[in-house]
């Protein structure tokens, strides 16, 4: 056989996409890898993982990154990573996943963008899995459409 790697992160962020693409709630549409730039000039390009938007309205209503890592808490990169994405689309809430529950759960705001961590369990069946996932996933996209912030994405 012959000798070959996977890119388990990038496989987990294509795995939540599509799976949210299959069996989010009609009212809500999601973009993969969508790519847009800050700054004059546009000097500086940005990819996000899974943005969620209000199918409706075309408000995005969070930002999705997802990390394929063992931490046991999120890092203070991955924390910054979305929400300058956040920040930078104009969007409240961030949304971190996971793979597996040993990373602690994350609920802060200490601005004006709220980022949680969320769980798809890789060790569970995908059918369980997903539906937990969106069972955490839901409120927030909830509350979010309530929030009257237009969002710029």
């Amino acid at each position: 056989m012959i000798p070959f790697m996977v890119n388990m992160a990038k496989l987990f962020e294509l795995f939540v996409a599509r799976w949210l693409e299959e069996h989010l709630d009609t009212q809500y549409v999601t973009k993969w890898q969508e790519s847009f730039s800050i700054g004059e000039n546009n000097p500086l390009r940005m990819v996000t993982d899974v943005l969620i938007f209000e199918r409706a309205s075309g408000k995005c209503l969070c930002v999705l990154d997802t990390k394929y890592k063992a931490h046991s808490s999120v890092t203070g990169d991955d924390y910054s990573q979305v929400v300058a994405y956040s920040d930078a689309l104009g969007c409240r809430n961030a949304i971190l996943a996971y793979p597996s529950d040993t990373v602690h759960q994350l609920d802060v705001r200490p601005g004006r963008i709220r980022v949680q961590s969320c769980v798809f369990d890789l060790g569970l069946h995908f059918d369980v899995a997903g539906a937990e996932f969106l069972q955490q996933l839901y409120p927030i996209l909830i509350e979010a459409q309530n929030d009257k912030t237009i969002s710029r994405a």
